[in-house]
């Protein structure tokens, strides 16, 4: 392991420390050109450059505001990587948007990114939110998982379980159930490449419309009727709760 540099290195550590930095300048801009009254992360009259610096840095340790700040095109990423994609990756991604395919990065996972040619390797990461042919040209077709997420009240799933409903509780294997929340827990805080869920999002039963995602009922009500599926099942051992920040 120590062959390989990890985000506890000084260098890894200055690099993402610089990249923080630019994104901050970049989001200020954002910000400026943004007209969203409603949003609470925009700049109050007068104030100076400076200012609105400590603002966005104040702002950056929310996980809120790095989903209301996504990145949500191909061409907003590479103006926020420096204009650092090739135009091979940049058509990739255009083929994807055009297909319907959602897109959506944070300001936080782009600082993990290295736009420079020195420093550490960052393909693993960069892979995750750079779409490959294969996947852009299947998508739209992609099948995994959703005979055993199709659930009838009363009947088993194609794996055999009786679940209580079929858009929170997920399950496949005799110890293990899914737990995909409500609301902003069923959008992630970002679209990978591997996702198992890639299927759903084809489908626009996960998507990044917060607003559309909230709850019908009090989730806090919802959650402790689920939880009885979980209590009542001498089976299970585990819970893998999933749908990223929320």
């Amino acid at each position: 392991m120590h062959r390989w540099p990890t985000g506890l290195d000084e260098e890894v550590m200055a690099i993402r420390k610089a990249n923080k930095e630019r994104l901050i300048h970049a989001l200020i801009r954002k910000i400026e050109r943004r007209h969203a009254p409603s949003s609470r992360y925009q700049f109050p009259e007068g104030l100076s450059y400076e200012e609105k610096k400590q603002q966005v840095t104040a702002w950056w340790d929310s996980s809120r505001f790095h989903l209301a700040m996504a990145i949500k095109s191909p061409g907003e990423l590479n103006s926020f990587l420096e204009h650092s994609l090739s135009e091979e990756t940049m058509k990739v991604l255009s083929q994807g948007k055009k297909k319907g395919m959602p897109f959506f990065v944070t300001p936080y996972y782009l600082s993990l990114l290295n736009t420079g040619k020195e420093g550490y390797n960052d393909e693993t990461i960069r892979s995750y939110i750079l779409y490959s042919d294969e996947l852009v040209e299947t998508y739209g077709e992609i099948r995994a998982w959703e005979k055993e997420d199709m659930v009838e009240p009363g009947k088993p799933n194609a794996a055999g379980w009786l679940l209580p409903e079929g858009h929170n509780i997920h399950r496949r294997y005799p110890e293990v159930a899914i737990l995909i929340p409500d609301s902003m827990g069923r959008a992630c805080g970002g679209l990978c490449a591997s996702c198992q869920q890639m299927y759903d999002f084809q489908s626009e039963r996960l998507n990044f419309n917060f607003e559309e995602l909230k709850a019908k009922e009090s989730w806090d009500k919802k959650l402790r009727r689920l939880m009885h599926y979980f209590e009542d099942d001498t089976q299970l051992r585990d819970i893998l709760i999933t749908g990223g920040m929320h």
